[in-house]
């Protein structure tokens, strides 16, 4: 999570007034907007050397004054993010009112969910503004921040507003569930994605990665196909729009058995599953040779044994390493593991420059009580089945729905990526056919006959082969690369010793283009080193420490690795 604020530079005092008035659109805490103007005013008349302080991180706006007027008569605005930088400096002097303006919501919810304001501004009257919607939004985002959040902190958020105090709760209540179910999956499977990843290295490393598809699908419409109980009545709609070639049709490996009755064949099958999985079984080899595999690196090795078209692999997942390390420092920014097929295939034909995107069977819900179209019913012991819980949910038809933890995660972080994506590019259009599933914001829901209606009308763009790699067999990495494999496991364990030795503070500063510098060393000329950027992103902490600390790294190894050839020890 980035921790600086979204705003820009303010120019005056009237600038600023004019931003809490539109900042504090709903009353959440003590002070409606005109009182906050009212009280502004009417203090600046009453001080005879007036001050106006904004703590804007990291720099100190040129128009404040500077005086020596004392600390109890200034005015304080402090944006969330100056807050969480400058809490101990803050907290070293006394305020009478102590405005907190957050024009992002989710630094807020930091700052209710880590921090004791009574304790590090006690006597202070605090005055908190942030637009509710957006705040709700924000919560999904930064769920992990709010587990620390007692009902105490709660209270004193919304204690004036029973309403709102209900629909923050129910809202914490489901973080924690998602934050709870996330903790459990990487506990239950770090291991096993871990051996997965290593073996998957010498299939998938001589294999092309999926940055090969970037743009390669421009404004041509794609098809996502879930296994959801909705898939059995898109299948004629699917069909035909498979007979016409005009769509890039991706699917989850848990719907070819549908799929196959009907002959549709997908441009890409997507398999993600670490666990041994019967997805391609029964399938025939005729129709197996048809299919390209996007394959995650830890996906089960079992599932790369058939003779596929090609295989592709995704060249931006996070490792499991990473994902340990997130656990055990939780002052990292909540993760995308991965866990969800649907979401890797959209963020797949986003990248690949496709419009509009189209779901089906993917109803992230018990739809007429199934979880999964006919005959893919997963069992599940009862033990697992009774932990499990679950949240009523709108439907496309309005009617509610029931739906267990994962599948709220699942339709939030697919929601987080269609209302990213329409905000830098308006154009975009996503619709949702999954007929009797639930509702997806963003998502327009239309019957699958009216989608081949709206296709119709969409002026029609030859759609790209996909080209098949089969001259780059599947082989044995070599044992001087294996070394390099190792090298990124150490430069990931540096990343999380520094971490662990700097602490969460240092996490406030921007990412820094890495890939250049990673991709410029010559043992990285593979797309392996591609799988270091997204920890990198997030856990990278400044220039300095990264020229420095990792061309040390990079040295040190390099010299284990001249060691290992030449048989002498280190």
């Amino acid at each position: 999570m980035n921790f600086r604020p979204s705003c820009n530079k303010l120019s005056s005092p009237a600038l600023i007034l004019e931003r809490i008035q539109r900042l504090s659109s709903t009353d959440l805490h003590f002070t409606s907007p005109d009182e906050i103007a009212s009280l502004l005013i009417n203090r600046s008349r009453r001080l005879s050397r007036f001050e106006l302080e904004l703590f804007l991180w990291p720099e100190q706006p040129d128009f404040l004054p500077s005086t020596k007027a004392p600390e109890q008569d200034k005015i304080h605005l402090i944006f969330g993010s100056g807050l969480a930088k400058n809490q101990k400096d803050l907290s070293e002097k006394s305020f009478s009112d102590l405005f907190i303006l957050e024009p992002d919501p989710g630094l807020l919810c930091f700052f209710l969910g880590m921090a004791d304001p009574e304790k590090i501004f006690p006597g202070a009257r605090l005055h908190f503004f942030y637009d509710l919607e957006n705040c709700l939004t924000k919560i999904k985002e930064v769920h992990n921040f709010w587990r620390s959040i007692s009902a105490l902190k709660l209270s004193f958020c919304v204690e004036r507003n029973p309403e709102i105090a209900a629909r923050l709760q129910r809202e914490l209540d489901l973080c924690n569930a998602i934050a709870g179910e996330e903790n459990k999956t990487i506990e239950k499977h770090y291991f096993t994605w871990a051996a997965n990843e290593n073996q998957n290295l010498n299939q998938l490393f001589f294999r092309p990665h999926a940055s090969f598809l970037n743009e390669r699908y421009k404004e041509i419409p794609a098809i996502l196909i879930g296994a959801g109980p909705s898939l059995p009545g898109a299948l004629p709609t699917l069909r035909n729009l498979h007979d016409k070639q005009r769509c890039l049709i991706v699917a989850s490996s848990t719907a070819l058995r549908s799929l196959a009755k009907t002959g549709i064949v997908p441009d890409l099958t997507i398999i993600i599953e670490g666990k041994k999985q019967a997805h391609f079984d029964d399938l025939g080899a005729d129709y197996l040779s048809k299919l390209n595999l996007l394959a995650a690196l830890k996906t089960h090795p079992g599932h790369l044994d058939h003779n596929f078209r090609e295989i592709y692999w995704f060249h931006n997942q996070t490792s499991p390493l990473f994902e340990l390390i997130a656990k055990t420092l939780p002052q990292t920014s909540p993760l995308n593991s991965g866990g969800n097929v649907i979401n890797e295939a959209l963020q797949f034909v986003l990248a690949a420059g496709c419009n509009p995107v189209i779901l089906s069977g993917c109803d992230l819900a018990f739809t007429r009580g199934a979880k999964y179209a006919v005959g893919l019913e997963k069992k599940e012991g009862e033990d697992e089945a009774a932990q499990k819980r679950f949240f009523t949910v709108p439907s496309d038809s309005g009617e509610p729905l029931s739906a267990p933890t994962e599948f709220i995660a699942y339709a939030r972080s697919l929601e987080e990526i269609v209302d990213h994506q329409k905000k830098i590019n308006d154009s975009m259009t996503f619709i949702n056919i999954s007929t009797g599933g639930r509702e997806l914001a963003g998502c327009r829901p239309m019957t699958p006959d009216n989608c081949i209606d709206y296709l119709s009308g969409i002026p029609e763009r030859e759609k790209p082969y996909l080209p098949g790699h089969h001259q780059s067999k599947p082989g044995k990495i070599p044992e001087k690369l294996q070394l390099h494999a190792l090298q990124l496991k150490q430069l990931e364990a540096l990343v999380a010793l520094i971490i662990n030795k700097t602490g969460p503070q240092s996490l406030q500063v921007d990412f820094i283009p890495v890939r250049y510098f990673l991709t410029q060393l010559p043992e990285f000329e593979s797309g392996i080193a591609l799988s270091a950027i997204p920890w990198l992103r997030r856990l990278l902490l400044s220039e300095q420490i990264v020229l420095e600390d990792l061309q040390e790294l990079w040295a040190n190894c390099r010299k284990l690795t001249r060691a290992a050839e030449t048989g002498k020890s280190s």
